[in-house]
């Protein structure tokens, strides 16, 4: 599974010189955390989320730093704070080192950044322009859909080793293992038999089995293939 598979798109975002008050409103009303900001050419410049906004009304007039770590700050730090705490455009408030991954990034690649730099979402980028996010909601949503369809992969495979466990005993069987095939439960039959009482036979031990949901039969009987 890849970005492009589990990202929302298209990516809502703003300018550099969208005002914080709308960047704010933007995101109560489309219900999002963050927005990716571009540029002049629709590049990637940064992204601005709601801990961006609320760290910055919650530090007043400057970035609530540690005392001691004020001790130490430069003027260009010191700087930087003011600006991100009393700026109100995107370019003042924003994060510019955006962690973001291209549209074929694997899933694994996704969690493992995510993991590794402690952030709850991703850019994802077709070049250098954001076509969508991933938060860490969709990544669970796409982890639970590979286990879904796991464990119905190790269904399917223990009802056919059943059914055909079963119907390998009847002397009437005829079919290939390769014509009997299961897929999401439901239970598919290719090939000619030998009767319509075959392929009923058929219908009954696979609706015998757990699991089976459907059966299809797309066998052809002997006595109908002489019509051709």
């Amino acid at each position: 599974m890849l970005a492009r598979d589990i990202m929302h798109g298209p990516v809502i975002s703003v300018e550099r010189e969208t005002p914080v008050a709308d960047i704010a409103k933007l995101l109560i009303e489309k219900r999002i955390s963050a927005v990716p900001v571009i540029d002049d050419s629709g590049a990637l410049a940064g992204i601005v989320s709601e801990e961006d906004l609320i760290h910055r009304e919650r530090a007043g007039t400057e970035i609530g730093r540690p005392w001691w770590l004020r001790i130490f700050a430069n003027d260009q730090i010191l700087a930087d704070d003011y600006v991100r705490s009393h700026g109100m455009r995107a370019t003042d408030v924003m994060t510019s080192e955006v962690i973001s991954v291209p549209e074929d990034a694997p899933l694994l690649k996704i969690v493992e950044l995510m993991a590794k730099n402690h952030i709850r979402r991703v850019v994802v980028r077709d070049g250098n322009r954001p076509v969508g996010m991933i938060s860490r909601a969709d990544v669970l949503r796409a982890v639970d859909e590979i286990e879904q369809t796991r464990q119905s992969t190790d269904r399917d495979r223990e009802i056919r080793t059943l059914l055909l466990t079963e119907l390998r005993k009847q002397p009437w069987f005829r079919l290939q293992d390769q014509d009997v095939a299961v897929s999401g439960g439901v239970v598919t039959y290719r090939g000619v038999v030998g009767t319509p009482s075959e392929q009923a036979a058929l219908r009954v031990a696979a609706e015998a089995v757990p699991g089976v949901v459907r059966v299809m039969d797309l066998t052809l009987a002997e006595s109908d293939t002489t019509l051709f």
